[in-house]
């Protein structure tokens, strides 16, 4: 399945009909997940026709695919946006678990199910897409990194070990804080100490310009 998630060329009202549908649906998958709704439900919640539905949709799964797919694109711009602003290793890693923090917060509904998804097995229907995307925005992130590994701050480690090591810890929060199974009120207030614990752990502490290292070595 490939999925078309540019809105450009669109009229104004179409759009906003395409956001609907959207809107709707994501409330529908929260509530009955992707299999347990139906393209009714979604029609019924968004006030569209089955006309307009399908004009701009195959089917539901297509629906649920675009959903996720345009969450997480949006999230990586936001993201690599904020990380370019930054000056320093230490301000590039604190964007980075910033943004990933406030987005769950400013939008949990969208959060929760980009979490989901993540583990269905309707991402096998978009693998390759999704595989792309991610793969140009970790190295994206990663070459952002670049000049402190060739200057010996950083540790010079694989793209998909900086990222995760950066974000890991504070998508743990932010999953936790989703789902309920944490007392803390507002998981932004670890971002100090989330940063602090990436930056130490990515720190090369020999200083050493372009050595390679293994993540266990």
């Amino acid at each position: 399945m490939l999925i078309d998630s540019s809105t450009k060329k669109l009229r104004p009202g179409t759009a906003r009909r395409r956001r609907e549908i959207l809107d709707a649906a994501l409330e529908c998958f929260l509530k009955w997940g992707v299999e347990g709704t139906s393209i009714e439900q979604i029609r019924k919640l968004s006030g569209a026709s089955h006309g307009s539905i399908y004009h701009l949709f195959d089917s539901k799964n297509e629906i649920a695919c675009t959903l996720f797919l345009e969450g997480v694109e949006k999230y990586q711009q936001l993201m690599l946006e904020r990380v370019r602003d930054a000056d320093t290793a230490h301000l590039k890693m604190e964007a980075m678990i910033r943004t990933h923090l406030q987005y769950s917060y400013d939008n949990p509904p969208l959060a929760i199910y980009l979490s989901r998804m993540g583990f269905s097995d309707l991402i096998d229907s978009i693998e390759s897409q999704y595989r792309i995307l991610r793969g140009k925005f970790v190295e994206s992130i990663y070459n952002e990194f670049r000049p402190f590994i060739n200057n010996g701050e950083l540790l010079n480690l694989d793209s998909s070990y900086y990222f995760c090591q950066i974000t890991g810890p504070c998508s743990q929060l932010a999953r936790a804080w989703l789902t309920k199974q944490t007392n803390q009120e507002n998981p932004i207030d670890y971002i100090e100490k989330f940063t602090q614990c990436a930056y130490n752990s990515l720190k090369d502490p020999e200083g050493n310009p372009g050595k390679r290292h293994l993540p266990f070595d």
